[in-house]
């Protein structure tokens, strides 16, 4: 994992970004990202526990300055995935539901 790449594209955002080791009496099993807070502001962590500290490939797939949008990607080392498509629209990112449970909510105007 290359943390200085992935911190500068954070910082092309206007955000902060760190990754610390969880050592393993305290880690949990899997990593996690959350906002934290110091001195300086709040930033993202990237919570990794001491056994997936190098088995980790961590990359930034897209990134849009004028939205503020950042696409991590994030998968076990040598472990192959696939995906065919990515939608960054805000469309894209509202949740789909049945038709029925369309029909049944009730559409609220601002």
């Amino acid at each position: 994992m290359n943390a200085n790449h992935i911190e500068s594209k954070f910082a092309m955002m206007g955000a902060r970004f760190k990754v610390s080791v969880a050592p393993a009496q305290r880690a949990s099993s899997d990593y996690a990202v959350d906002i934290q807070q110091d001195r300086h502001g709040e930033f993202f962590e990237l919570r990794v526990p001491e056994r997936l500290r190098d088995s980790l490939d961590v990359n930034v797939l897209q990134t849009d300055k004028r939205d503020r949008h950042l696409l991590l990607f994030v998968r076990p080392r040598g472990r192959r995935l696939a995906f065919s498509a990515v939608r960054t629209s805000a469309s894209g990112l509202s949740p789909r539901f049945p038709a029925e449970h369309r029909a049944s909510c009730k559409r609220k105007r601002l």
